[in-house]
């Protein structure tokens, strides 16, 4: 009973006390920066698999990117490990794919729409 009050009694000081610099105090402190790196991780991996999943329903949704288009964007997309990097691939992808929307809606208004091959390749 002695053994675990001082155990409970050592958590209680370590805890309430920031500046204690005991073993337990430092080791409170390691085990707190480990938890601390493990979120950072698991937060990144799931940011980067969102992204990447953003960019890809961004090609695959869309009629006006070929199927050569979509699988270069798939294989660089899977290689990338960088979220600022994932960011400029969904903004070029969502400017390209609203620009060559709009040339085809324009086309179609005017009544000078033809088909072009190079989209379908």
């Amino acid at each position: 009973m002695q053994a675990i009050a001082t155990a409970a009694t050592a958590l209680t000081v370590a805890a309430s006390m920031p500046r204690y610099k005991g073993p337990l105090g430092n080791f409170l402190k390691e085990q707190h920066r480990l938890k601390d790196e493990k979120a950072r991780a698991v937060m990144a991996a799931a940011t980067l698999r969102s992204m990447r999943t953003n960019v890809l329903a961004l090609v695959e949704d869309s009629p006006v990117f070929s199927p050569v288009e979509r699988q270069r964007t798939a294989e660089s997309i899977e290689q990338c490990q960088c979220i600022a990097q994932l960011q400029r691939w969904f903004r070029n992808v969502y400017r390209l794919r609203n620009e060559r929307e709009e040339s085809l809606q324009l086309a179609y208004a005017e009544g000078t729409c033809t088909f072009i091959s190079a989209l379908n390749r």
